[in-house]
């Protein structure tokens, strides 16, 4: 699955490119027309899953190696494997910038790119770049060959990846009250940022957002959180075997003093539970908030 997702980083990549072809300043025109349409028939044949016509711009025996030395080599088995990809993933999209673009003989001419995934996929970060050797057969440009490099990028996940199976979107219902969350890294895995909302009887009755971040002076995990209602919160997380714990103080928007206890409980990859005890408001003791199961919101809901 990984393997075609970088197919697919490689296939947007063509959508970008612009090619420094030729001697004549006609042909280069030229060139850049025909990349250009290129680039809308990829366009249009990711939205209809048409692994056939992705594969159509490699040349029959072109060939794609990928940062583990994996390689896909042919026309046929590059369809194949942008099949598998759209069977396993209908719903990844890929950003590129493109680096450079140079001519390294006639009717041959290489472009290097960055592409990033979203959603992300699981694991440390890296930054994949690629390069592509186009060359021109029969009037078109098409890819000989495609390489791939994944370098890894500083960041915090090291500290975080114990909570990379909140990723995602989530939903619970009680009584009149609905919470619909999502959970997403930031762009390195530095950070997760969590938003909900608590809707009442069809209508928004408060929503927000959180920080979830390391704190490498305090070595810890830490929160902090906004509401609709002007409210504020920081708070630190501790674990304990499937179970996180977040301690929290903050302020409403009347400057009154507030504070909680959050147990955050993971059932399963796709279930967890969420108690709040200890809450104060002023200092005024307040009642718990039971225990609510939250799951993981399917593909169709």
């Amino acid at each position: 699955m990984r393997f075609a997702r970088n197919l697919l980083s490689v296939a947007l990549i063509l959508t970008v490119a612009r090619a420094a072809v030729a001697d004549k300043p006609d042909e280069l025109a030229q060139a850049k027309t025909a990349i250009q349409a290129r680039a809308a028939a990829i366009r249009t044949a990711f939205a209809e899953h048409n692994a056939a016509a992705i594969a159509a711009f490699w040349t029959p025996d072109g060939d794609f190696v990928n940062s583990d030395g994996r390689r896909v080599e042919g026309r046929e088995a590059i369809e194949g494997a942008f099949a598998q990809f759209f069977e396993e993933n209908p719903d990844v999209t890929v950003r590129t910038t493109l680096l450079s673009v140079r001519q390294i003989a006639p009717g041959v001419v290489v472009n290097d790119a960055i592409a990033e995934a979203s959603p992300r996929p699981a694991g440390p970060p890296k930054e994949y770049r690629f390069s592509l050797v186009n060359v021109r057969r029969g009037g078109k440009w098409l890819v000989a060959a495609a390489r791939e490099a994944a370098l890894p990028i500083p960041s915090n996940y090291e500290y975080l990846k114990e909570m990379e199976w909140m990723i995602g979107d989530w939903h619970a219902a009680r009584d009149d009250a609905v919470l619909q969350s999502k959970c997403d890294w930031t762009p390195n895995k530095n950070f997760i940022i969590r938003s909900y909302t608590v809707d009442r009887q069809g209508r928004l009755d408060i929503g927000g957002l959180q920080r979830i971040a390391w704190d490498p002076v305090g070595r810890r995990i830490t929160t902090s959180s906004i509401d609709s209602d002007g409210s504020v919160f920081q708070g630190v997380m501790t674990r304990r075997d499937n179970r996180w714990t977040e301690k929290e103080t903050g302020t409403l928007r009347d400057g009154t003093p507030v504070s909680s206890t959050t147990i955050i409980t993971r059932i399963d990859n796709d279930t967890f539970t969420l108690r709040c005890v200890q809450r104060t408001v002023g200092g005024v003791p307040q009642d718990d908030i039971d225990t609510i199961k939250i799951r993981r919101k399917t593909s169709d809901e």
